[in-house]
């Protein structure tokens, strides 16, 4: 944990950048090693989201790349890009709910192992948080923020995308997944009253475009 708090200094923006880099990995995967057919306008799809990201979030803003928050932000693209490559796979044999309980299973024991679950301090459970925003000055308890999160931020997401991949393949479920940095700051400058500057408006226009060719190239 002190070697964390050590290497903070990345940005959510471009943390959410480098992982979203995950579909030029699938596209790449999926033409050069599954030898699949890809249209060649996915490969622009691509572009125009990833520059569109870019201007999201402001890369050239402040930047200062720290080299293990850069090393997790790949890392975390590449274990994106397994999730859907074997998503896709394995989502002709099984249904999305027991994939997403087998995945979430692996990763519970994998934690399990890396940071004990009687480490956790359960203890803050039972107190209360304070939201920002536009509910500025509501308490609510932490647990029920952490079964929120749990609900709505783990198991909804998961099993939507792995549903998607039973009619799309998985270029183009993760082309479209690209417009979650796009939705989040849409929910901070709505919630959290965070600006969306004239830049950051267009690049969501960009993703979006993007995403529309992707759609396209079915």
């Amino acid at each position: 944990m002190a070697l964390l708090r050590r290497h903070l200094p990345l940005p959510i923006g471009i943390g959410l950048l480098l992982e979203f880099t995950a579909p030029v990995l699938v596209v790449l995967w999926a033409r050069f090693v599954w030898h699949e057919r890809v249209r060649n306008r996915v490969w622009p799809a691509l572009a125009l989201v990833l520059v569109g990201l870019g201007l999201v979030a402001q890369v050239w803003a402040g930047l200062t790349l720290d080299e293990i928050g850069v090393a997790a932000g790949l890392l975390a693209a590449v274990a994106l890009a397994i999730y859907y490559l074997a998503g896709e796979r394995l989502v002709v044999r099984r249904d999305p709910y027991s994939l997403v309980c087998l995945a979430v299973g692996a990763a519970a024991g994998f934690w399990a192992i890396v940071q004990p679950w009687w480490s956790f301090p359960f203890s803050t459970l039972a107190e209360s948080a304070a939201l920002p925003g536009f509910a500025d000055g509501t308490s609510v308890p932490v647990w029920g923020l952490a079964v929120c999160t749990i609900l709505f931020g783990t198991i909804a997401p998961f099993v939507l995308s792995i549903g998607a991949l039973q009619h799309l393949p998985a270029t183009t479920v993760t082309i479209v997944a690209t417009f979650e940095p796009v939705a989040a700051s849409v929910v901070a400058w709505a919630w959290l009253g965070e600006t969306l500057v004239a830049v950051q408006i267009v690049g969501g226009l960009v993703v979006l475009a993007g995403i529309l060719l992707a759609e396209t190239s079915r």
